[in-house]
């Protein structure tokens, strides 16, 4: 993989894939480039594809990336090699880390039925991405609870002139934005937690009772 590609911990990944078959894992990879949508823009087969698609999971604002994978025979297995580089509008590569990288490319090894043992996770999830994201959410969750609270008291307090002027399914919709979106990061916010108490935590206590 070109080094030049790499712009930091958020961008690349490699694995090694129990197969013999280069041609049909490079199939598969193809199928799923598709399926996320992306669009390819060089290939050579068996060896490498490179894609572009938008990626919006993490951030309210949609990523343009290019996919890059590339596959290689080592001894019996396959090795895949996958970034994932933030692009400005020309498809030029743009500065910053596509947060949803980790997502991305654990995807593509379930997809290719890769063993996603808890090194391959680290290696996807580094401890201070995960810390980084959990102060995110985090923040998130505390802003997006208090304008709920907000306006559970607004509608206790005014619940008369509300249904007096019929406003009140305007208003539930209004207010039932903040409600999902404090119980969307409370649910990225234990799912990241979790990680890292499993990755980190608890690997350390065992290392450090080793």
């Amino acid at each position: 993989m070109d080094s030049g590609l790499i712009q930091d911990y958020m961008t690349f990944s490699s694995v090694t894939i129990p197969s013999f078959n280069i041609d049909e894992v490079y199939e598969k990879c193809l199928t799923w480039c598709k399926k996320w949508g992306f669009k390819i823009t060089e290939s050579n087969k068996p060896t490498l594809i490179i894609a572009v698609g938008r990626i919006n999971i993490y951030e309210f604002n949609f990523d343009k990336c290019k996919t890059i994978i590339q596959l290689s025979m080592e001894s019996r297995n396959v090795k895949l090699d996958f970034s994932l580089i933030k692009t400005d509008s020309k498809g030029n590569q743009s500065k910053g880390s596509v947060s949803s990288f980790p997502i991305v490319a654990k995807s593509l090894y379930i997809w290719l039925r890769v063993n996603i043992t808890d090194n391959v996770l680290r290696g996807l999830y580094p401890r201070h991405y995960l810390i980084k994201y959990i102060r995110h959410y985090s923040l998130y969750l505390g802003i997006y609870s208090l304008i709920t609270a907000i306006f559970i008291i607004y509608g206790y307090y005014n619940e008369y002139f509300i249904l007096v002027r019929g406003d009140v399914f305007k208003y539930f919709i209004i207010a039932i934005y903040p409600f999902f979106s404090g119980l969307h990061a409370f649910i990225e916010l234990y799912v990241l937690k979790s990680l890292e108490k499993r990755l980190y935590v608890n690997f350390n206590q065992v290392i450090g009772l080793n």
